[in-house]
């Protein structure tokens, strides 16, 4: 077995700072293209949507519909004009429930704060 040759001139390669520049910011430029597409598409897509419409959710949807025979996958059925977060089956119920239990505890602090202010006892 040959060792390298320790006199051996190291190879340096020379970057020219201006092109390295125009370089950064080409890929800069494309980056950022990419990424404001991204956000514009993640505010109506599903986020489990694929490429080829399939939903690639680990759980049941209400957007999903069923594949055909031999499909492995659900078909993603958002339209991309809702919400989609409500459309998980956890407990859909639960999202309106929290909603009025956080509008009425905040009705109530209102009620408490007024009547503090005036020196009433608490109700």
């Amino acid at each position: 077995m040959s060792k390298p040759d320790d006199s051996s001139e190291k190879q340096t390669s020379s970057v020219d700072p201006k092109a390295y520049q125009e370089s950064l910011e080409r890929l800069s430029k494309i980056f950022t293209g990419m990424v404001q597409h991204a956000d514009e598409v993640s505010k109506v897509r599903c986020p489990y949507r694929d490429r080829m419409d399939f939903c690639t959710a680990k759980f049941k949807c209400r957007n999903q519909i069923s594949g055909g025979v031999g499909e492995a996958l659900e078909t993603c059925g958002h339209d991309g004009v809702f919400d989609f977060r409500s459309a998980w089956e956890s407990d859909p119920g639960n999202y309106q429930r929290a909603k009025d239990k956080i509008a009425k505890s905040g009705q109530h602090a209102r009620r408490e704060r007024a009547l503090q202010k005036r020196g009433s006892p608490k109700a």
